[in-house]
């Protein structure tokens, strides 16, 4: 997190200048990837309300153009939110949902991140049953995807909140 909420207002300010170029210029997939960072920030800075409406401004972009990959994005990140404030049957609907995309786009790190996050809350709840039927689906990944990992630096791992 931010040591310092003048670090958290000068990084908000410089996505904010990004997103107005990217507006002016419709650059749509760069307005939803802005809109994510802006909610990460504020996820990270614990101002959950307002990292909720960056990642629904996202959404909404991301539904008016068709992009379903940033669709799903914003899902797992409004379910990751959602995940903190303890509202796990808000963050399971978002996971599931975009695990469909993911899944219609055969994007199968993706697709392994939203099960993991489907286990982590179905493990949360006590409910081992339903972690163990979602659990082998995840061997889907193909060993391309296992290389593509294994060859990532340490602390490289990816995140698509």
């Amino acid at each position: 997190a931010y040591q310092d909420m003048k670090d958290v207002e000068l990084a908000r300010q410089y996505l904010d200048e990004a997103y107005a170029i990217f507006l002016r210029n419709e650059a749509y997939r760069e307005q939803i990837e802005s809109l994510n960072y802006l909610a990460i920030l504020m996820r990270e800075s614990g101002q959950y309300d307002k990292s909720i409406g960056y990642y629904l401004q996202a959404l909404k972009i991301s539904e008016q153009t068709q992009s379903s990959r940033e669709k799903a994005n914003s899902q797992v990140g409004l379910g990751n939110i959602y995940v903190l404030l303890n509202d796990q049957r808000k963050a399971e609907t978002y996971y599931l949902q975009a695990l469909e995309i993911f899944k219609a786009l055969d994007l199968k790190e993706e697709i392994a991140v939203c099960y993991k996050s489907l286990s982590a809350i179905k493990n949360k709840e006590g409910d081992l049953k339903a972690e163990d039927e979602r659990l082998p689906v995840s061997h889907e990944l193909d060993v391309t995807s296992r290389r593509r990992c294994a060859s990532r630096p340490a602390g490289g791992s990816r995140t698509f909140s």
